[in-house]
């Protein structure tokens, strides 16, 4: 079976800070080996359409709690910037709680998108293309991270494609929208 890291050679596809295709660029050492034995054993699920993705993400979602499902649907619906922003401040809630307690490891690796402006890593929205110097680093937030199992949105921001591993804790809020649980650690 051809490896998911087979796929892509970075060696291809490699861009300055202004988009350029520049003539080599790759991860060194001990970091590029742990982006190889992380793709290695990756197999993601793939959808053939979103309303497939959907329906996965609504079968992964059965078993919530009615507390779960109306805390996961107020977190979604209206205040998830305020609770971010608690989370961030180290605070929780009950509302947090029941969104902590729904979250369950994925069955399946998954490829997950996200569009976000610059200002989520601290860029000056003038200069995303900054956004290359990140490459090698581990971030991580203290607040949910919600993502798209079939595409999302691009708010014309940074759009980042997330190899979510079976087993990372997770919630399905609706459709195919997939919320990531807080302090996951994500190497760029």
């Amino acid at each position: 079976m051809a490896r998911f890291s087979d796929a892509w050679n970075e060696l291809l596809h490699p861009r300055d800070r202004l988009g350029r295709f520049r003539s080599k660029w790759s991860l060194k050492g001990a970091r590029k080996e742990q982006v190889d034995a992380i793709l290695d054993r990756f197999e993601p699920r793939s959808f053939s359409d979103p309303n497939r993705a959907a329906r996965y993400g609504i079968d992964e979602s059965a078993g919530q709690t009615p507390l779960q499902k109306r805390s996961i649907r107020d977190y979604i619906t209206r205040n998830f910037r305020a609770i971010d922003a608690e989370l961030a401040q180290g605070k929780t809630s009950p509302e947090t709680d029941a969104i902590d307690s729904a979250m369950k490891p994925l069955r399946d690796d998954l490829i997950l998108t996200r569009s976000l402006g610059p200002e989520a890593f601290g860029l000056n929205p003038n200069d995303v293309q900054a956004v290359e110097e990140l490459t090698g680093t581990r971030i991580a937030s203290d607040a949910y991270t919600p993502a798209w199992l079939a595409g999302g949105t691009n708010n014309g921001g940074i759009v980042m494609h997330i190899l979510a591993p079976k087993g990372t804790p997770a919630i399905f809020p609706g459709g195919a929208e997939v919320t990531i649980a807080r302090g996951q650690p994500f190497d760029v």
